[in-house]
C-alpha cells in the first residue's frame, strides 16, 4: 500500500526518520504539503517505534491546535534490520478556513508544539490554536496560558476557555501582548531600547484594542496587557 501512494524519494525521506527511532526516541513527525494539495490542506507525518498511536491519542492534540482531521492512513513498516515502526499519515485543514502558508518558521513551530504536548511539556487545550492564529511558538503559547490562571486567581470572571477564544479571535493582539512580554522580561531584548519598545508595542495595542467590538474580549485583552 505504501509503494503504491509514495515515490521513491519520498521513501527515503521516511527512511532516514524511521533508522532514527528508538526506544528512548521512540516518536518522530513531519508537518509538509505534496504537490498536489490545496493551499488549505497539510499533511503530518506521525512515525512511532513499534506500535501505532491511537487515533484517541492524535486527534484531540491536532483539534486544540486548529485543525480539523480530514482523513487518514497507517502503514506498518517492516525493515529487514530494524525493528518494527508505524507511520501514521494524517490530512490536516485550519478549522477557521483559509490558507496556510507553511513556511520553514511555521513548520518547525507545529512540530515543536507536538512533540511538546506528546512529551508532556505543555498542555494541550484550545491556547494551542495560537500558533496557527498568531504564529506563535509553544513556549509564549504556554506564557499565555500561565497568565490566564493567574487573571483567574486575581478574581477575573470570565472562564479559560473564553479567554483563549478571545486570544484567538484577536491574534495580531495575542502577538503584540507576546512582544510586550518579551521587551519587558527578556534579558536580551534584540539590543532594542527596552522602555521605547514597550512604548512602541503599548501603542501599536492600544490602536488594536480600539478595533475590539465586544465590551467582554476588551476587558480581557486589557487584563492581559495590565496583568504583563
Amino acid at each position: 500500500g505504501y509503494r503504491e501512494v509514495y515515490s521513491a524519494e519520498t521513501a527515503l525521506e521516511d527512511i532516514r526518520i524511521i533508522e532514527k527511532l528508538s526506544d528512548e526516541a521512540d516518536t518522530a513527525l513531519t508537518f509538509t504539503r505534496r504537490a498536489q494539495d490545496a493551499r488549505n490542506r497539510v499533511v503530518l507525518k506521525v512515525y512511532h517505534h513499534l506500535v501505532p498511536i491511537p487515533l484517541s491519542a492524535r486527534v484531540p492534540i491536532l483539534e486544540n491546535m486548529g485543525f480539523r482531521v480530514i482523513n487518514e492512513r497507517t502503514y506498518r513498516l517492516t525493515p529487514e534490520e530494524r525493528p518494527l515502526a508505524y507511520l501514521h499519515e494524517l490530512s490536516l485543514e485550519p478549522v477557521g478556513g483559509g490558507e496556510i502558508d507553511l513556511t520553514d518558521d511555521l513548520k518547525l513551530r507545529l512540530e515543536a508544539l507536538f512533540m511538546a504536548i506528546w512529551r508532556g511539556e505543555t498542555e494541550s487545550d484550545g491556547y494551542n490554536a495560537l500558533v496557527l492564529s498568531a504564529g506563535l511558538g509553544w513556549r509564549d503559547i504556554a506564557m499565555l496560558r500561565a497568565l490566564s490562571r493567574y487573571l483567574r486567581q486575581a478574581g477575573i470572571r470570565y472562564s479559560e476557555d473564553y479567554m483563549w477564544r478571545t486570544l484567538n479571535r484577536y491574534s495580531d493582539v495575542a502577538r503584540k501582548l507576546v512582544e510586550m512580554f518579551h521587551l519587558r522580561f527578556d534579558p536580551d531584548p534584540n539590543g532594542e531600547d527596552r522602555s521605547l519598545g514597550a512604548e512602541r508595542v503599548e501603542r501599536d495595542l492600544l490602536d488594536s484594542l480600539e478595533q475590539v467590538d465586544s465590551l467582554d474580549d476588551d476587558r480581557i485583552l486589557r487584563r492581559f496587557d495590565n496583568v504583563i
